[in-house]
């Protein structure tokens, strides 16, 4: 899911996915179309998702990449520098019972629960 839930979405959200080990949140923002398209979440969007799915442990994703290519309206709206630090941050002061963990470019992070213990997730 690459675009922020409706409030009022998120309990079915959870409802759906109730025993997640691991939550991928976009953290990096960016609206289009005079801020009515959301292009990503920005790390205040993601914790609210992470609260109500309640993972194991929630990895922010799009933070390390370069603006090149991408429009100047949404470049200028996108936090990449700081949003995965953001969303940190908001966990921890006030959701710290979820685990959050960004992970370093190239690292893998796999669930102590994956049947095969192949990597579920990849640092960006």
């Amino acid at each position: 899911m690459d675009v922020p839930a409706p409030a009022r979405a998120l309990p079915r959200l959870a409802e759906r996915f109730p025993h997640l080990d691991a939550a991928l949140l976009p953290v990096s923002g960016g609206r289009l179309f005079r801020k009515r398209f959301a292009v990503h979440m920005n790390a205040r969007e993601a914790t609210q998702l992470a609260v109500a799915l309640a993972p194991r442990m929630a990895i922010p994703i799009h933070y390390h990449f370069e603006l090149r290519g991408v429009p100047a309206p949404l470049a200028r709206q996108m936090d990449v520098a700081h949003a995965a630090d953001e969303f940190l941050q908001l966990m921890a002061r006030t959701h710290p019972r979820i685990e959050s963990r960004k992970l370093a470019v190239g690292e893998n992070w796999t669930s102590p629960k994956a049947p095969n213990r192949s990597s579920i997730a990849r640092g960006c």
